[in-house]
C-alpha cells in the first residue's frame, strides 16, 4: 500500500516587508553564537521599521485598532530592546525567549493587521498586490 503524504495546509502569503522580518526570524534563530547578537539587532530593527509602517498605514486609513496595535507593538519592542541589553552584557537568555514569543505570536499578529488593512483600503489579500 502506498505511503499518502499528508496534505500541506494554504499558507498565509505575506507582502515583501513581512516576508524579510519572518525571514530575518529566521536568520536570527538558526545563527550562531558569535553572530547571533548582530543579527538579533537586525531584526530588532526590521521589526521596528514594519511596526511603524504598518501602524503608518492602520492610521492613513482610519482604522480603529490603531491604538491597540501600538500597545501590543510597544510591549514586544520593550521585550526586545531588554533583550538586546541583556544580550550585551552576556546574556542571551531573553533574546531566546523573545524569539520563541515573536514565532507564536507574530504570524497571527500579522495575518490579522494584513486582513485589517485590506479591509480598509478595499482590496484582497496578499496585500502585495495593493501597496
Amino acid at each position: 500500500m502506498p505511503v499518502r503524504k499528508p496534505a500541506t495546509q494554504p499558507r498565509h502569503q505575506y507582502d515583501p516587508m513581512h516576508t524579510a522580518l519572518l525571514e530575518q526570524i529566521f536568520r536570527a534563530t538558526g545563527s550562531q553564537k558569535q553572530t547571533f547578537p548582530r543579527e538579533f539587532s537586525v531584526l530588532a530593527e526590521r521589526i521596528e521599521d514594519d511596526f511603524r509602517a504598518s501602524e503608518d498605514m492602520l492610521e492613513a486609513l482610519g482604522c480603529a485598532s490603531v491604538t491597540t496595535h501600538r500597545e501590543q507593538h510597544a510591549r514586544v519592542l520593550g521585550n526586545l530592546h531588554w533583550a538586546i541589553s541583556a544580550l550585551e552584557s552576556g546574556n542571551a537568555i531573553p533574546a531566546a525567549h523573545a524569539l520563541r514569543d515573536l514565532g507564536l505570536w507574530l504570524p497571527h499578529h500579522l495575518m490579522l493587521v494584513d486582513a485589517e488593512l485590506a479591509q480598509a483600503a478595499e482590496c484582497r489579500l496578499p496585500l502585495a498586490r495593493c501597496h
